[in-house]
């Protein structure tokens, strides 16, 4: 069975059809979900462990940590406890416990505590996926697609396809010039929480900049124009495959922003003097274009990615 992303518009129908148990947080284009019960404020977000054999148990461990907290990050706040669930690979030995001691210095590094988990044998390895974590903190969203402004312009920050390079080069090369923490957001989003007019946050990863969008699009009903000459240059060294392709390839690292127009200027200049690279995404029309077209995001598996130099 081929493994990938579920379509947008399947979750959406899924979605609604249970409308019922849903919580109103969990929006698509939401990274996170968040509540208030009685005064209390809670952020949380699940995400599998990843575990791939071509990686070290400390790669593996920082890319288990860095996926679920790029999402939770993007609220604005931080994670206070974290639940795990483990799997241990049948084939895999004092490796895989080499993993959990650093998944586990990661958290306490961090300041995060295990508040329980749960141990069992599903047979998720052939996935790269070795159980998963759950993150829990006890703050109000910062940012939030609640305070998306119908005038709002968007940028993307970052570059397009690192996860893809970086997941390439291990596989072939067993090293990469991109390093576990290039994937995390942290880097962008905790200088944000000084900029002014920062509304909403949404990470990208699996179908990239194009499937960013599209859940952006459902988010706000606003539609976006991508001009392949607009982006190409915030290319991590992608070749393979058409544009759009190429502008789907999964970018864990890089974000999309939201900001009002009234701080554009300063937001830029922010931005340009921290030497991010960005690009202010056009917004306009229904659903996602690029050059024009109707833009449907492609899963881009590393095997068969051919990389070279931003062309």
């Amino acid at each position: 069975m081929k493994l990938g992303k579920i379509g947008i518009r399947d979750l959406e129908r899924m979605m609604k059809r249970h409308g019922a148990v849903m919580l109103k947080s969990n929006r698509i284009g939401s990274d996170f979900s968040f509540m208030n019960l009685k005064g209390i404020s809670m952020v949380f977000k699940i995400e599998p462990m990843v575990y791939y054999p071509f990686l070290s148990s400390q790669e593996n461990a920082k890319l288990s940590l860095a996926f679920p907290m790029n999402d939770f990050l993007t609220s604005g706040t931080f994670p206070q406890v974290a639940m795990i669930d483990m799997e241990k690979p049948m084939d895999v030995g004092k490796e895989y416990w080499d993993y959990v001691d650093s998944l586990f210095t990661l958290f306490e590094g961090k300041g995060i505590k295990i508040a329980s988990g749960h141990t069992g044998n599903y047979e998720n390895i052939r996935s790269g996926v070795v159980g998963s974590i759950a993150l829990i903190g006890y703050r109000k969203p910062v940012f939030s697609y609640l305070r998306i402004r119908e005038r709002d312009a968007f940028y993307l920050i970052g570059s397009i396809g690192l996860e893809t390079r970086y997941f390439y080069e291990k596989r072939k090369y067993g090293k990469s010039t991109i390093s576990e923490e290039t994937l995390s957001v942290e880097k962008y989003v905790l200088p944000l929480l000084r900029v002014k007019g920062v509304h909403y946050i949404h990470d990208l990863s699996e179908g990239g900049l194009i499937r960013g969008l599209r859940e952006v699009s459902l988010l706000t009903g606003k539609g976006f124009r991508v001009q392949y000459s607009g982006v190409k240059h915030l290319l991590s060294g992608l070749r393979y495959g058409s544009r759009v392709e190429r502008v789907s390839s999964s970018s864990s690292g890089s974000i999309l922003v939201s900001v009002g127009f009234r701080e554009k200027k300063s937001f830029e200049d922010f931005v340009t003097k921290k030497g991010w690279p960005f690009t202010e995404i056009p917004a306009g029309g229904r659903g996602v274009t690029l050059d024009g077209k109707v833009a449907v995001e492609y899963d881009i598996f590393p095997d068969v990615m051919g990389l070279d130099s931003n062309k």
